[in-house]
């Protein structure tokens, strides 16, 4: 198992389990009976909101991969390699979340897979010394279909796309 998976899924466990810690704490009771009731409504709810804020960040990442289509040719040599490095960087953080997701089992392992497909595809791009206007033809086909994935399970799963990604595809981007 790659090094990258270990450490993004030793943070999406702890994130995880922060995000438990929150919920357990804002819902107090004082009886057994409602401790045992409040105590399934919080895992109920941190698994809801451990897949929204995976999706929300899928789609942010969604978003900046579309824009990224007409921005990308704009940019010149350092600012296409900052440019990729904040790609790289949005697309980690999008991992370790669904991740986080996947763990709790609130998204099926295969978002997980998509994910580390993108990252892997962008850190290629990024170790042969290339700028963000390198992702583009096989590289980019393939971000493509893992996100398409990813963005199926998100809307199986109660989170649809947001009107601003819409517009961003209605336009061409």
């Amino acid at each position: 198992m790659p090094v990258e998976r270990v450490a993004r899924q030793l943070t999406a466990a702890v994130g995880l389990i922060g995000l438990i810690c929150v919920v357990a704490a804002c819902s107090s009771s004082s009886s057994t009976e409602d401790v045992s009731v409040g105590a399934t409504s919080t895992s109920a709810a941190a698994q809801t909101m451990t897949s929204q804020v995976a999706c929300d960040k899928f789609y942010a990442f969604d978003l900046a991969r579309r824009a990224n289509a007409t921005n990308g040719q704009l940019a010149d040599g350092a600012q296409g390699t900052q440019a990729l490095q904040d790609y790289l960087d949005l697309a980690s953080r999008m991992a370790v979340s669904l991740d986080s997701a996947v763990t709790v089992g609130d998204l099926s392992p295969k978002a997980g897979v998509n994910a580390d497909r993108i990252v892997r595809q962008i850190t290629r791009v990024s170790k042969a010394g290339g700028d963000i206007r390198d992702v583009s033809g096989r590289v980019d086909a393939t971000i493509g279909k893992s996100a398409d994935r990813i963005e199926r399970l998100c809307v199986a799963t109660s989170h649809p796309v947001p009107q601003e990604n819409l517009d961003v595809r209605e336009n061409g981007s």
